[in-house]
């Protein structure tokens, strides 16, 4: 059968899932994501099987420019429509996919009787109206409230759902989503694509890190993040000459990063821009500690990727999330990094300072890390479950094989 699979952010877990379904289990991958975010991958499919399609835009998106966001999310999920229709899979799968985006490509599937999968990361409707309600207050509730109906609906019409977390239940049951429509997939970080490597790597030498303690935080940053925790670590450490803040990211939040590092005076606070997928082994292993921000209102339900990608380089984190969010809950299981509540900026920074001085403990932390990611992320026992969601929704008489 062909498959359509969908990623909007090409995360390493979904390639890898590409590969596997292609190579071990036969099936003919189609994997689409946006070619025109930072980062995103080039050659990762040579040699693997899978077709890659890059959906580009004409321009950069930007977060905080709402409605060009908007034009620019509408006319993506016009291609991936079009993108649908020229490919005319069995099944289509949709990860990370804009609210705006998604319901072009699922009416394009419900008209060609394609089985559509949607597999919810997030509740992006939700947070769309918890952005418009902080901005610009009751008068953006009406276009709230349309955002988190279109998104139930979308999901409500996808003949499944895989789910990230259990912690998505109620909302599901909320929306008459029943139990038997949505299948619980906890997300996982590629063992072979990202593996711990030196800290003496072609990065850290090229970014003149290599001989400094580095706390670093690598992916997107929104202001709440708390991204003012990231300037008061620079601050506590501002006379440690052997210690560097890294910041990997893009936009307004990392602009604002740039400006305070200057105001302040704080040299060692680099912000740089969003690091190719291709180098995530070395960008992640020049760090002695990586660091997790989850803002407070996503945390029940929000894993990012990050925090499993950064168990797999087998390095020590520092968490700004709260305790109930899943993410958390394996770290502090597994006794792989430390956990602060995001409003909590003492605990934070105290936090930063034990895992400074702690070399033993960080090392364990480390270690601790990677034996979790093999345990937890064994993509030969995960593929198969995404496999019994393909034939579940697939036509009879045929089936997937594997």
């Amino acid at each position: 059968m062909k498959l359509l699979l969908h990623d909007y952010g090409a995360y390493p877990f979904s390639r890898e899932l590409a590969e596997i379904l292609e190579r071990v289990h036969g099936i003919e991958i189609v994997y689409a994501f946006n070619g025109s975010l930072e980062g995103t991958p080039s050659g990762w499919a040579a040699g693997s099987g899978v077709t890659p399609t890059p959906i580009t835009l004409p321009r950069p998106l930007r977060r905080e420019k709402f409605v060009d966001r908007w034009r620019l999310e509408n006319l993506y999920g016009r291609k991936l429509a079009e993108l649908v229709r020229a490919e005319r899979p069995g099944v289509a799968l949709f990860a990370n996919t804009p609210v705006d985006a998604l319901v072009p490509a699922g009416r394009a599937c419900h008209k060609l009787g394609i089985s559509s999968v949607v597999w919810v990361q997030d509740l992006l409707g939700e947070a769309i109206s918890q952005v418009l309600a902080e901005k610009f207050g009751v008068v953006a509730a009406p276009l709230a409230a349309w955002y988190r109906g279109r998104e139930a609906s979308c999901l409500r019409r996808a003949d499944h759902l895989i789910s990230i977390s259990d912690a998505f239940a109620g909302y599901f049951d909320r929306h008459a989503i029943g139990r038997d429509d949505w299948t619980l997939i906890p997300n996982w970080a590629p063992l072979q694509e990202i593996v711990p490597r030196a800290k003496q790597n072609h990065w850290s030498r090229r970014h003149e890190v290599s001989d400094k303690f580095t706390f670093m935080y690598s992916g997107t940053l929104g202001f709440k993040h708390r991204p003012e925790l990231l300037v008061e670590l620079a601050e506590v450490f501002r006379a440690d000459d052997d210690v560097r803040v890294v910041v990997n990211s893009s936009g307004a939040v990392a602009e604002w990063l740039r400006d305070e590092a200057r105001k302040r005076q704080l040299n060692h606070l680099i912000v740089n821009g969003f690091q190719s997928i291709e180098e995530l082994p070395d960008v992640l292993a020049s760090a002695d500690v990586l660091i997790g921000m989850l803002a407070p209102d996503a945390a029940t339900y929000c894993v990012p990727s990050k925090i499993l990608s950064n168990h797999c380089a087998g390095r020590a984190q520092l968490l700004s999330i709260s305790e109930g969010n899943p993410a958390a809950k394996l770290v502090m299981e597994h006794r792989t990094g430390l956990v602060a509540d995001p409003d909590d900026q003492a605990s934070f920074l105290q936090g930063a300072r034990r895992l400074y001085s702690d070399t033993e403990e960080r090392a364990a932390m480390a270690r601790r890390a990677r034996e979790t990611a093999e345990a937890e992320f064994d993509i030969e026992i995960i593929a198969p479950r995404f496999l019994e969601v393909l034939n579940r929704v697939r036509p009879a008489p045929n089936t997937v094989s594997g």
